[in-house]
């Protein structure tokens, strides 16, 4: 008795924490900082504050980013970006070890000993549910079935919130380009007026510069960081679908190592004394 309640104790408990991303936040810092200072350097830093060159580009990429998409879908986008800065994520390896002291419980100790396992896992809701079939006696068919729909599920929101801040990348830039072109019109139409070319010539380049700005240095850099993001995700809960469908059927626990090591990295997977 007292061996099987030490082989449930075995299995690693992990728990999603907060992690800060502090090179998002210090790449954005620096590159913005290498920007004001090259501005005030070369003169008057109130000549880059334009306010209608602000409101054609921002108002102009969200007016069209909410003609694009819904706003249920633009609310989770924005929310979703926020995790490029601060997440709270599994760490791989510790997800691996974990089905893997799991399916040796299952298969050393009996699929009944198992289930004071299930008891263990908190923050983890697709390891929980494969955990929670294989208990009602799911047969390994629907176990991958539902699970695998279920991570496509997660990640087609994912990836439809990364397409938005995509499209947001690919809109700014063509809005400062319309600003580009209502300062020219504005400063063609008014040539007898001298007083006029500079405000408009202002607008022309002002909005170019936020559009670029916007686009490179806001939209692109989180878009990058939450693909590597979406793709760790990812390989987790295809780490869980496999580890699900492998206890179910008592496989040899070396076989979950070998398929949990074909997903992860080189640097993070299994040993053979893990």
């Amino acid at each position: 008795m007292a061996t099987q309640e030490n082989a449930s104790t075995q299995i690693r408990v992990v728990r999603r924490y907060y992690t800060f991303d502090f090179a998002t936040v210090f790449g954005l810092f620096v590159g913005f900082a290498f920007v004001a200072i090259a501005i005030f350097s070369g003169g008057s830093a109130g000549a880059f504050l334009n306010p209608p060159s602000m409101m054609i580009v921002l108002g102009g990429t969200f007016g069209v980013l909410m003609a694009c998409f819904t706003l249920r879908d633009l609310r989770e986008g924005l929310s979703y970006a926020l995790t490029a800065i601060s997440r709270d994520r599994n760490a791989p390896h510790e997800v691996a070890e974990q089905l893997f002291q799991m399916s040796q419980v299952a298969r050393q100790r009996g699929m009944l000993q198992f289930q004071n396992t299930v008891q263990q896992v908190t923050g983890q809701p697709m390891l929980t549910k494969g955990l929670r079939l294989i208990a009602e006696g799911a047969t390994d068919v629907d176990i991958s079935r539902i699970l695998s729909n279920e991570a496509q599920q997660i990640s087609q929101a994912r990836n439809r919130s990364i397409t938005i801040l995509r499209r947001g990348a690919g809109l700014s830039p063509a809005m400062g380009l319309i600003g580009t072109l209502v300062g020219l019109v504005q400063m063609l139409a008014q040539l007898d007026d001298p007083s006029t070319i500079g405000p408009s010539m202002a607008v022309a380049l002002l909005t170019t510069f936020y559009g670029v700005i916007l686009s490179n240095m806001v939209f692109t850099p989180l878009v990058s960081k939450l693909e590597q993001n979406s793709e760790e995700e990812d390989m987790v809960n295809r780490m869980y679908v496999s580890a699900a469908i492998s206890i179910r059927r008592q496989e040899n626990p070396r076989r979950l190592r070998m398929l949990l090591n074909a997903l992860l990295p080189a640097r993070e997977q299994l040993l053979e004394n893990d």
